[in-house]
């Protein structure tokens, strides 16, 4: 049996922060493959920068052969040992360098070439740069030029032989293929598995009192600027009593700046793995405006807690929530009104309730299928 290059660099933090999704993907199928078939991989990452603790427990458990990526190039380590795969759960251009061995990717979506911008981005600046950066995205040429660039990014999936790609929905998969018409191969999907690992009925719910949730707020993707004036109004209208978790905002935020009843709004900047899932627990709903998913974690984290979700049906939302949910339009303030004084009424809190939980029954089974069928994928490499 040959051996797997697991790259856990792309797990490590980046510019979405300490935590991002494609590195939680990655984790948690570093682990049922490390569970199985430990003894044939190794993994490359950069032994200076943050990691989880349950990727540093599972190298530590299996004493797992780490490269350090502060020392190593990619190519550098493949061309130094003889692996018969590498994996990664995200991608990065110094894979098309490697042409020795096969790479499996899996590729989330196609972010940039879908949605790369949005009138209200500048609200969400950190850095003059990032405000800068949005309104020159809204310049055509520099836009279309910026298209040109990402559609040139991902053109291996056309030319790269030696790299495979799977995907985490239909929705994505269908994206590639109408961006690359010539892909050769098969994409085979695989459901984002499940991030869930703890025992769902120990965990209290964050607070006794009504409150709204929502989540990633600090990136313009997630759109939570037009979910917050809709609530924002609706407190200045009278027509609802409730508090707002907000979770990625500061107080001092462009966002916030424009909002009238602050006292209505709770920031959180930065919470836990517990005390979020508390929060989720606790919501009377989970608001999820978000302009572009490959996949979509935190309707999945709400529902397994039989919380209602008010979201987008944005990308692949629909795909793997069905009518579970309570849908609206992202960019319409008056709709996302409307459902939030739709859910606000007993009855149709309890339909949705009972539904977000026995779709979400279904889609951890196919998850779990799934993550299985991701790592006989990536160990069929080494036959």
């Amino acid at each position: 049996m040959g051996r797997i290059l697991f790259d856990l660099a792309v797990c490590q933090p980046n510019g979405s922060g300490k935590y991002h999704g494609g590195g939680v993907y990655g984790i948690i199928v570093f682990k049922a493959l490390a569970e199985l078939y430990h003894s044939y991989i190794s993994v490359y990452l950069d032994v200076n920068k943050f990691i989880s603790e349950e990727a540093l427990n599972i190298i530590k458990k299996y004493n797992i052969k780490k490269y350090d990526s502060s020392i190593f190039t990619l190519k550098d380590v493949v061309v130094k040992e003889e692996f018969s795969i590498l994996y990664s759960p995200l991608f990065k251009t110094e894979y098309l360098a490697i042409k020795d061995i096969p790479i499996l990717l899996t590729i989330h979506g196609l972010r940039a070439l879908e949605m790369n911008r949005d009138k209200y981005e500048y609200l969400y600046s950190r850095s003059i740069w990032s405000f800068l950066k949005s309104f020159l995205k809204h310049i055509n040429f520099i836009y279309y030029y910026l298209h040109k660039r990402y559609l040139t990014q991902y053109s291996f999936i056309e030319k790269n032989n030696n790299i495979d790609i799977v995907t985490v929905s239909e929705h994505s998969k269908y994206s590639i293929l109408s961006f690359y018409a010539n892909v050769g191969k098969d994409i085979e999907v695989y459901y984002s598995p499940s991030t869930c690992c703890l025992d769902i009925s120990t965990i209290q719910p964050y607070a006794n009192y009504k409150y709204y949730l929502l989540v990633s707020a600090n990136r313009w993707l997630k759109n939570s600027y037009r979910a917050i004036l809709a609530l924002d109004q609706l407190f200045s209208e009278g027509k609802i009593n409730a508090s707002v978790i907000v979770l990625g905002l500061k107080k001092n935020s462009f966002i916030m700046s424009k909002i009238k009843n602050k006292s209505h709004f709770v920031l959180l900047e930065y919470v836990d793995n517990n005390v979020l899932e508390s929060l989720y627990k606790g919501a009377y709903a989970l608001i999820y405006p978000t302009l572009n998913e490959g996949f979509g974690y935190p309707p999945l984290e709400a529902m397994k807690y039989g919380t209602p979700v008010l979201s987008s049906p944005f990308s692949a939302i629909t795909e793997i929530c069905g009518d579970s949910l309570i849908y609206f339009n992202p960019y319409s303030i008056n709709e996302i009104k409307n459902r939030l004084l739709y859910l606000d009424n007993k009855d149709v809190l309890n339909d949705y309730s009972l539904r977000v939980i026995e779709k979400y029954e279904k889609i951890a089974k196919r998850q779990a299928e799934d993550l299985d069928k991701l790592v006989n994928k990536i160990v069929s490499y080494l036959l």
